[in-house]
């Protein structure tokens, strides 16, 4: 599907079209843990969408640049890049999630806990679109690493009945893996321990169907880190 998304967008030789070609290249390149590549084609995606002011494609850049940077290690210097898009764009509701996710990965869990829990009371009154999933997903992200139970289960409630299917981000913006990898975390901060090994095993085996590489890596270091905690009690 994607090389007849890519002939007929170098057929039209529509600019809108063929920024969208490097974008599915570069999703594809970081869902494969093939980052140089992924870096290479945010870049150039990002100038073509430039040409034609497209804000989709500014979006779709930082959104890439952000997952680069948290894969390589360090998420701190895309924080004030997701809080000015949080500012500019806030009925897109996946960059506040973004933010409460950033913030909990550099330690700050006091902010990132009252970010999760704000946006979770709002849940109810958040339509669900394309970005809702993966909003869900990156919130249940923060949860589990601010150890937040209450806000836990209405996120696990929430991603549950997506636990056999994938986390996209946009309209294929980014892959972010499965939804039961998630629900393993979620499950091990709500204290579900044969849950969550269900959930993470679950989760690896979708992600190695794909093979995305990364996202298998994420689900096996949370199993590795809950049986080691199961070892030690």
């Amino acid at each position: 599907e994607k090389g007849t998304f890519r002939d007929l967008a170098e057929n039209l030789k529509q600019p809108q079209a063929l920024w969208y070609v490097g974008m599915l290249d570069g999703m594809t390149a970081l869902l494969r843990g093939d980052f140089a590549a992924g870096t290479l084609h945010a870049q150039q995606f990002a100038a073509l969408g430039r040409r034609v002011n497209d804000a989709n494609a500014i979006h779709s850049h930082l959104a890439h640049s952000a997952l680069i940077t948290y894969e390589l290690g360090d998420i701190r210097g895309a924080i004030p890049f997701a809080q000015d898009m949080a500012s500019r764009f806030p009925s897109v509701f996946i960059w506040r999630a973004a933010v409460a996710w950033m913030l909990a990965l550099s330690g700050d869990s006091v902010s990132s806990s009252n970010e999760v829990r704000s946006l979770v009371d709002e849940l109810p009154s958040i339509p669900v679109r394309m970005d809702w999933s993966g909003a869900i997903a990156i919130l249940g992200e923060a949860a589990s690493l601010n150890r937040d139970e209450h806000t836990a289960r209405a996120l696990y409630q929430a991603l549950a009945p997506l636990q056999n299917s994938y986390v996209i981000l946009g309209i294929c913006t980014l892959f972010w893996g499965s939804a039961a990898r998630v629900l393993g975390l979620l499950s091990s901060c709500m204290g579900d321990e044969d849950q969550a090994m269900r959930h993470l095993e679950a989760g690896i085996e979708l992600d190695e169907r794909v093979g995305a590489g990364p996202w298998v890596a994420h689900g096996q270091l949370a199993l590795a880190r809950l049986l080691q905690s199961r070892g030690s009690e």
